[in-house]
């Protein structure tokens, strides 16, 4: 017989998404295009769309996607001013 003593369903107070949240940073954290994030934000929905809380997962993945893309963008924006 297979006894689970903790399930992340069970977590108190909390919804599992919040315990999940640093997942959406380390995914994105590399992306340097809309293609990029476009691939990752899809290869997640094929694992997680069945949860309730994917609207809410997607939304944090394009959130932290945009702006490791924008942060990509000002970094490359930067170093090509600088070695003019």
């Amino acid at each position: 017989m297979l006894v689970l003593l903790f399930s992340p369903h069970t977590l108190p107070d909390k919804p599992l998404y919040d315990y999940l949240k640093p997942m959406a940073n380390k995914l994105t954290e590399n992306c340097t295009t809309e293609v990029q994030l476009d691939k990752i934000i899809k290869g997640q929905e094929r694992k997680f769309r069945w949860r309730d809380d994917w609207p809410t997962m997607e939304k944090e993945l394009q959130e932290s996607g945009a702006a490791a893309i924008a942060a990509h963008n000002e970094a490359r924006k930067t170093t090509t001013t600088s070695s003019e």
